[in-house]
């Protein structure tokens, strides 16, 4: 008995200290599940969140080709360094958008006080004659560069030979080196005369439908005639 007195003072006592420092096993397990609980809705989120990045990759950005603008063809920037490359218009618009380049020609400031440049051989600049000599030269006063109308239209269409990014988007400026226009004209088969040779079929095409549609117009007139 006296034994079976001391077991059971002994248990009295252990329970008496797990309820003194609050640790039985059914708040730790409470505990367990509440931490669950509130971390539940976290994970439930992270998956959302990966969710929506995966098919936010489906969605056009405003400034994607696919998505169609209205144009002013009227209005097209003129100073090369304000237009936007091609490619970024509508692919339905962009033959349009070439045909009203083409019809106001290369940008041409015969006017401007071209910015003079100091090199080791002396003053250089832009020399207004060399206009004269390359109908496709532009020039940007904002920017004080030459560029080429041919290859900023067809800049996509025609292969991914070099020497060209200079006249279309950075812009060239040694005046020292004005040798660097005839070799960007470069050979018979050169990326710019492919180009050269598209800008003439499309304006050709355009004088082609011009000259059907007034030819048209006279007969219609002449059948209402009678």
């Amino acid at each position: 008995m006296k034994k079976q007195s001391l077991i059971s003072n002994f248990f009295k006592r252990k329970f008496q200290e797990n309820d003194d420092i609050g640790l039985t096993p059914s708040s730790n397990i409470d505990d367990g599940i509440q931490e669950n609980v509130d971390i539940g809705p976290s994970s439930n989120i992270d998956n959302d969140m990966q969710e929506n990045d995966d098919i936010g990759l489906n969605i056009p950005s405003a400034s994607s080709p696919s998505i169609r603008n209205t144009i002013d063809l009227a209005n097209l920037p003129s100073d090369p360094s304000d237009r936007p490359p091609i490619a970024s218009y509508h692919p339905n618009q962009i033959d349009d958008i070439r045909r009203a380049y083409l019809v106001k020609k290369a940008f041409q400031p015969r006017g401007h006080d071209f910015k003079w440049t100091n090199y080791s051989s002396g003053r250089r600049r832009f020399n207004v004659k060399w206009f004269d000599k390359y109908d496709w030269l532009e020039y940007s006063t904002k920017q004080e560069k030459a560029y080429c109308l041919c290859c900023y239209l067809f800049n996509e269409s025609v292969g991914n030979q070099g020497g060209r990014e200079a006249f279309v988007s950075g812009g060239f400026c040694n005046w020292s080196k004005p040798g660097a226009l005839k070799k960007h004209v470069g050979l018979l088969n050169s990326f710019h005369n492919k180009v050269a040779q598209k800008c003439n079929n499309l304006s050709n095409q355009k004088r082609s439908c011009d000259a059907k549609i007034t030819e048209h117009s006279k007969e219609e007139k002449i059948a209402n005639q009678y």
